[in-house]
């Protein structure tokens, strides 16, 4: 028995060798590879979804600019835009980190759309790259204020509030409008495009503030219209990219580029952690959530979005 016993242990352990070794060879071989084979970092940022918190975006950038080993950034553009705070936020932030570290390439690349916010970022970038047929642009802002007062008074409901202030309630649907409301929130609209496009203009020389109306004022355009409104300075692919990247930061056709991508929260670690202003989402139940997601659609709707 105690044989039987010790040839099952020996079976074991060499079914435990033969499941282990193999992961320990990929792990040395990489690690060897790397050593061997001469390699340089360049930092990978998505813009994928709608622009509304800056706090993820701004941290990555950091992280990218501060990190010596990373030798340049490549943000991978395919958003339509958002709030126009969090486009701004995320713009000027990458204005002041590139005078902090000036000898640190930043190139776009945009596969689909670089549209409105998306593009307030876009802007400061060393080079923007993009294919022909992608749409670009769309350099204005709107807020959109929905009226749901006559709908809720088909069911007789009566919604009140108490307030402070003629204007206070100016973009609350269930609330009718009130005089002066549209030429104050023309007011707010003219004021953010005027500082989209002088943001813009400042860092792309090549694009006339006098000339706005002719790639601004909302227009869209593709990518090979882009480039000659200059919006856009090349018309390409991932290889053109590349090439950027590498003329840019010095990097030797020899020498491998290690892509390196920011890190990104899922959605559950977006519901279980703190996010960077230290508000937590408190209520998981389904309830919590949907009322939580019909208040962030009802914020939406309350600010300028560009």
């Amino acid at each position: 028995m105690s044989r039987f016993t010790g040839f099952l242990k020996n079976c074991f352990y060499l079914l435990m060798f033969l499941l282990v070794v193999p992961q320990i060879v990929v792990v040395l071989t990489k690690q060897y590879t790397t050593l061997i084979t001469p390699s340089t970092k360049v930092g990978i940022i998505s813009f994928t979804q709608t622009l509304t918190n800056s706090g993820e975006y701004v941290r990555n950038l950091k992280k990218f600019f501060k990190d010596p080993a990373i030798k340049a950034i490549l943000l991978r553009v395919d958003c339509p835009g958002g709030a126009a705070g969090t486009s701004q936020a995320i713009y000027g932030e990458l204005v002041s980190l590139k005078e902090q570290y000036p000898h640190k390439p930043v190139v776009v690349f945009v596969e689909n759309v670089c549209a409105s916010g998306a593009y307030y970022i876009a802007s400061p970038c060393d080079w923007i790259v993009a294919t022909g047929s992608s749409f670009i642009g769309s350099i204005g802002v709107y807020i959109a204020a929905p009226r749901l007062k006559e709908f809720i008074n088909q069911f007789k409901i009566e919604y009140a509030v108490t307030k402070t202030g003629k204007y206070k309630t100016i973009l609350n649907p269930l609330m009718p409008s009130v005089e002066g409301e549209q030429a104050l929130l023309q007011e707010l609209c003219d004021d953010t495009y005027k500082q989209f496009t002088e943001d813009v203009a400042k860092s792309r020389p090549v694009l006339n503030l006098s000339e706005a109306d002719l790639w601004a004022n909302g227009k869209i355009f593709t990518g090979r219209q882009a480039l000659e409104m200059k919006l856009i300075d090349q018309v390409g692919s991932l290889s053109q990219v590349e090439q950027q990247l590498r003329e840019r930061a010095h990097i030797p056709a020899s020498q491998e580029i290690q892509w390196v991508k920011a890190e990104q929260k899922n959605l559950i670690m977006k519901l279980l952690s703190p996010d960077d202003t230290g508000e937590s989402n408190d209520d998981l139940s389904l309830s919590g959530i949907i009322s939580n997601a019909f208040n962030s659609w009802m914020h939406q709707q309350s600010i300028v979005q560009a």
